[in-house]
């Protein structure tokens, strides 16, 4: 998990309209049990779920974005929660591997 400090040193040349959350202590992912893979297969997940992974990784590195130094759980499974304004989560969803996730198209579809 990004520390404060490490979240400041790489946003340092773009700085961003919205905040960005740090958690160190693991608080929000264990409130809302975002947990762990249990092991680099189940991380992985199947192979349509690597596929989108590895589109998306493809895209990212095209923009010229690159992997910086890593903090955290290496395991870590993503989450997307779609909230309105009163925070009331109107869509979760708890990724089964680290490709499982709605696209950037998927989540403006549900806005």
């Amino acid at each position: 998990m990004k520390k404060p400090e490490s979240i400041r040193k790489a946003l340092s040349d773009e700085p961003l309209d919205f905040p960005i959350i740090c958690d160190p202590e693991y608080r929000i992912y264990n409130d809302l049990e975002i947990r762990p893979a249990k092991d680099r297969e189940e991380m992985l997940g199947s192979e349509e779920v690597l596929q989108k992974f590895m589109k998306k990784r493809e895209d990212i590195q095209r923009l010229g974005y690159t992997h910086g130094e890593y903090e955290g759980i290496e395991e870590q499974l993503p989450a997307f929660f779609y909230m309105d304004r009163d925070l009331k989560v109107l869509t979760a969803h708890y990724a089964k591997g680290i490709g499982d996730m709605p696209t950037v198209e998927e989540m403006l579809a549900m806005m």
